[in-house]
């Protein structure tokens, strides 16, 4: 099954995280692309990696199926955490975009390719620069 989710983050402090993807304990989620923009001129680094703790979130949005007659999606998208997820030892991804509104990327994984994310595991998009971020406008594209 196919869904899209896509969100607006906080903006990142130092060494923060801007949002997180979690599965929960019956599906696993194939990450097919994420992309995200920044919503002010501020130069911003966004890193994509597996938390070192496990974060519980506490916003949450729910992905949409692209077929709606499809089950209700299980991966989320946090943007607010009680424990927040902490640094990623290992990114899959980084980039840096300089201080312009809109900077940003698509991160695809093409043809058969998916980032897989097991039953009960999370991701980052993590701030791993030396000053904070611009807010974030996020989507995902992801199979469960």
């Amino acid at each position: 099954m196919a869904f899209e989710v896509g969100g607006t983050t906080p903006a990142a402090a130092s060494a923060a995280a801007y949002a997180t993807l979690n599965t929960g304990t019956t599906r696993r989620g194939k990450i097919r692309e994420l992309g995200w923009t920044t919503t002010a001129a501020t130069a911003s680094s966004v890193g994509l990696g597996i938390p070192a703790n496990t974060p519980v979130a506490t916003t949450t949005i729910t992905p949409l199926a692209q077929d709606s007659q499809d089950a209700t999606g299980t991966v989320l998208l946090g943007t607010a955490w009680s424990t927040a997820p902490t640094a990623p030892t290992t990114f899959f991804r980084k980039l840096t975009v300089g201080a312009a509104i809109g900077a940003g990327i698509a991160w695809p994984w093409p043809g058969d390719a998916r980032l897989t994310m097991q039953k009960s595991t999370w991701l980052t998009l993590w701030n791993y620069g030396g000053a904070a971020g611009s807010v974030l406008d996020v989507y995902v594209q992801l199979e469960e």
